[in-house]
């Protein structure tokens, strides 16, 4: 099935009426927009554009718990949970800041950054969304 709002050409929705026999109806259930496929390109690459910000943005989320910065990029976020899941609730454990210095930080810290890094990295996700939807409307 197409994913809601898509831009494609006249030759891309044939294909995907050929493939699917995908009705004029359910084009029109699908929320396509038929346009030139020069300006289709245009709004494609803009949207990949938009995806790499967004992606450098979320690269170099920050957040800070007791006067200690800590990356949030996705990677971050992946190690922080895997340590909150791994720790006992009032284990501490040595966390490397943004500086490269090591500081010790407790399960509920953790939880705390982890949940900052999430909130910043919707807000990125939500801007870039809202961005998109201005194209293509």
């Amino acid at each position: 099935m197409i994913k809601n709002k898509q831009i494609m050409t006249e030759e891309e929705i044939q294909e995907e009426l050929n493939s699917f026999s995908m009705t004029e109806e359910e084009i029109q259930e699908e929320n396509i927009i038929i346009m030139d496929p020069e300006l289709s390109y245009l709004i494609k690459d803009k949207i990949k554009e938009l995806n790499k910000i967004r992606n450098k943005e979320v690269n170099i989320i920050t957040m800070t718990i007791n006067n200690i910065t800590l990356d949030g990029n996705e990677k971050s976020q992946e190690r922080i949970s895997r340590a909150i899941n791994a720790l006992d609730p009032e284990e501490t454990t040595f966390w490397i800041d943004v500086n490269g210095e090591p500081q010790e930080l407790s399960r509920e810290q953790l939880k705390m950054a982890l949940k900052l890094a999430g909130q910043k990295q919707t807000e990125i996700f939500v801007e870039y969304a809202q961005k998109k939807a201005e194209l293509l409307a």
